[in-house]
């Protein structure tokens, strides 16, 4: 499959990689993700 910019890969571009908190403080390198599954809204893209 294809590599699209737009498109988000857990294993490519989230894990094993720094991240810095919203409030730019923390920096953290991402080992575990926890995925929610909440219900779908109308408005949500």
């Amino acid at each position: 499959m294809p590599y699209d910019e737009k498109d988000f890969y857990l294993s490519e571009d989230l894990l094993d990689k720094q991240v810095i908190d919203m409030n730019g403080r923390k920096l953290v390198r991402v080992n575990d993700i926890l995925l929610k599954e909440e219900e779908r809204r109308d408005d949500a893209i």
